[in-house]
């Protein structure tokens, strides 16, 4: 067979660019042209080339792209889904305090009784500022009372009646962060709103420190903190319903502050006038806010006639006995606790002067309303101040507003300091506090080895509560304390010290062989009453703490004693120099109109 002809490619003639007649194959002319065509810049192989270059540059402006979009996202207001989603994240920390078997304490193991014994006074009908003294406002104990009612009286009302105030904080935070903060924001608002409210732990210390007291700091803090957004932040979506609605809403929160805990309300008062100054239209609700409040003030007069007066005088009772207010000591403590949010704040509020100069007097007036916060920490002897918290959120949502729209690249860096400052600001005291709520926890289902049952078995009121240590606070006993007990303890941990001194009163009030007595204890708190659930005596103190509440040479001894029947005096308390004071104050009538009963670690005055 023949081979097959090779392949030829006949010539094809045609005009070159220099006008000459060129012979050449279909392809080579082809491949001139293309190169020709590429040289400048057009053609199809150009127009690859062009794809080509635009794929490669876009992969890394790709990811930048998506960054930014999920900044924005996060940037942008919360749908009712986010919220919804975050109120879910908020249950497990509630959920937690309210299953625990008991209530544990490891520290400042007196300060518990304090909300026992309002909780049992409210029961019994007693009114704070006409039965008792207390500096704090009727709310504290309708609180307490309503969670004694509804749950029976259990030492465990410590939690329910924090978590009892939760809900409508929560549902409020939710409104008012759904029309002024961006869907992160939002979220982390109301997981903070949740650990400052329900954890059962020390505000200002480690998460180990389980500590059921003060939580009218906890609640006055939350409820200033949604005054400062609300005042200081205007809202997104503008409706006159939602207005409206926000407005009588912020009025029972100045009501409850007030009747709460007074330096609450008044920070919350300043910061209504700095909102008036920055944000548009507010004095018209803030005036309607505070008519709101004032209302709700003079319905509570009518039902109980005398009660703002009778506030007033506990108050400056205490205020009179406050010698330690603003000392050194407290002022280093509010800096040190507020020190990272505070310089993230400056940092916010520098750079918000440098790019919003429109709006300086806005940033000034935030500015301004921190330091209050960090002020009014020192008046709780210093102390961490949730309100910074959403005064650094406001900051962090002024600042890409000073990008303009046609600096991406700046709004997007400008988005992410806002994102991971809103993060900074609220995830470590969120972490914190449910570490702690994890261990009070353990504590409860006997984790810590057990315990010691507060009243050794002696009363049902106690029956849900245990006493642990820490590895902080240490028990100091008077210099005048046999040497016996000290060979005992030595500085052992409090609780084993504590426990056996409280079955030792309770035992000692039984061996007195009278019944449903009014007992009052010379000492920071009294668990007598509510443990034997025994009349509580009129006309004291719910707790003494000299040179807070009580300054020894202003007192008489029947604002010691009131109506008591039994007077207990311990050898052995916390904060032993109380007892002291009270004592040197009382020892005269004691001895003039009692008769003394000896235990191991108490000394019960019997009225003759």
């Amino acid at each position: 067979m023949a081979a097959p002809p090779a392949f030829t490619v006949a010539p094809f003639y045609r005009m070159d660019r220099s006008g000459n007649l060129r012979g050449r194959s279909m392809v080579a002319w082809r491949h001139e042209t293309e190169r020709a065509q590429a040289a400048e810049g057009t053609g199809p192989l150009a127009a690859m080339a062009g794809e080509l270059t635009e794929g490669v540059a876009s992969i890394a402006p790709g990811r930048a792209d998506r960054l930014a979009r999920l900044l924005s996202r996060l940037a942008a207001p919360p749908s009712l889904g986010a919220l919804v989603v975050a109120l879910l994240f908020c249950l497990p920390l509630p959920l937690l305090s309210a299953l625990a078997p008991r209530a544990a304490v490891n520290y400042t193991l007196h300060d518990v009784f304090i909300p026992i014994d309002a909780a049992w006074r409210s029961l019994q009908g007693q009114h704070p500022h006409f039965d008792f003294y207390t500096p704090l406002g009727v709310v504290y104990f309708w609180l307490h009372g309503a969670a004694a009612w509804l749950w029976g009286m259990d030492a465990r009302v410590v939690i329910w009646a924090s978590l009892l105030a939760l809900p409508p904080i929560l549902i409020l935070g939710a409104v008012l962060a759904w029309r002024r903060l961006g869907t992160l924001s939002a979220v982390l608002l109301l997981l903070m709103f949740t650990a400052l409210v329900a954890a059962p732990t020390f505000i200002d210390g480690p998460p180990f420190l389980v500590a059921h007291l003060a939580n009218y700091n906890r609640l006055g803090w939350a409820l200033s903190s949604l005054v400062c957004l609300w005042a200081l932040c205007g809202a997104r979506r503008e409706s006159r319903g939602w207005n409206t609605a926000e407005t009588l809403a912020i009025g029972g929160v100045l009501f409850l502050l007030f009747y709460l805990k007074l330096t609450y309300f008044l920070y919350s008062v300043c910061v209504l006038a700095i909102g008036c100054v920055i944000t548009r239209g507010l004095w018209r609700r803030a005036a309607l806010a505070l008519a709101a409040c004032a209302a709700g003030g003079i319905v509570l007069e009518l039902l109980q006639p005398g009660l703002l007066g009778a506030y007033r005088a506990d108050v400056a009772r205490a205020a009179a006995a406050n010698t330690v207010l603003m000392r050194g000591y407290a002022v280093e403590r509010a800096i040190e606790y507020n020190a990272t949010l505070g310089l993230l704040a400056c940092l916010l509020v520098a750079l918000a002067l440098w790019l919003l100069p429109a709006r300086r007097l806005a940033v000034l007036g935030v500015a301004a309303a921190t330091a209050g916060s960090v002020l009014l920490a020192t008046q709780n002897w210093g102390g961490f101040a949730p309100p910074l918290v959403v005064l650094v959120m406001i900051l962090a949502e002024w600042l890409p507003q000073g990008a303009g729209p046609s600096r991406a690249d700046t709004r997007a860096a400008l988005l992410t300091l806002g994102v991971g400052t809103a993060v900074l600001a609220t995830l470590p005291f969120v972490l914190t506090q449910a570490n702690g709520t994890l261990t009070h926890v353990v504590l409860a289902r006997g984790g810590g080895g057990g315990g010691h049952r507060v009243d050794d078995g002696s009363t049902e009121t106690f029956r849900n509560m245990r006493w642990y240590t820490n590895s902080l606070e240490r028990y100091e006993f008077p210099r005048d304390f046999d040497a016996e007990e000290v060979r005992r303890w030595g500085l052992k941990p409090q609780s084993d010290a504590m426990q056996a001194v409280l079955a030792d009163g309770y035992g000692l009030i039984a061996r007195l062989g009278v019944q449903r007595a009014r007992i009052e204890n010379v000492a920071f708190s009294n668990p007598f009453p509510a443990g034997l659930r025994w009349p509580s005596p009129r006309g004291v103190a719910l707790w003494w703490d000299v040179d807070r509440t009580f300054v020894p040479g202003k007192l008489v001894p029947e604002q010691v004693l009131g109506d008591a029947d039994v007077v207990m005096v311990p050898k052995v308390w916390q904060d032993i120099a109380n007892s002291t004071a009270l004592e040197a104050v009382i020892h005269p009538a004691l001895e003039a109109g009692f008769a003394p009963h000896e235990s191991r670690y108490w000394t019960a005055w019997v009225r003759r």
